[in-house]
């Protein structure tokens, strides 16, 4: 609807209009994903599953990577790699194509060799 209202003040050559309604426009998307991910969790507790179901694939729509997170464990010659990316909702701008992560990276040595890391990749 936001859309619609801000297509038809451009139209009219209303830009002062149309500028605002572009800037609430953009607010509700970046707020949009964390106010379906409060209602999934609201809906889960209340045990409301198509209701959470329903919110979900709207997320994803809207948002796809709100929902990832991911996690990787390996070891090589007793050293241990583990590894887990999380999507941060708050600094994201999706309108530029902008979207966040934070990864958490732990390294272990479980062999009886020192060892050093030398680069990453």
């Amino acid at each position: 609807m936001l859309k619609q209202q801000m297509d038809i003040a451009a139209k009219s050559e209303d830009y002062k209009e149309a500028a605002i309604i572009h800037d609430s426009l953009k607010m509700f998307e970046e707020e949009e994903p964390v106010l379906l991910r409060r209602l999934i969790k609201e809906a889960v507790a209340n045990e409301r599953f198509e209701d959470a179901a329903r919110y979900r694939d709207e997320l994803k729509e809207i948002a796809p990577h709100s929902l990832l997170k991911c996690s990787s464990d390996a070891t090589t010659l007793g050293i241990r790699v583990q590894v887990m990316s999380v999507y941060i909702e708050g600094c994201n701008m999706p309108s530029r194509g902008l979207y966040f992560f934070a990864y958490r990276i732990r390294i272990s040595n479980n062999s009886d060799n020192p060892v050093q890391l030398l680069r990453r990749h």
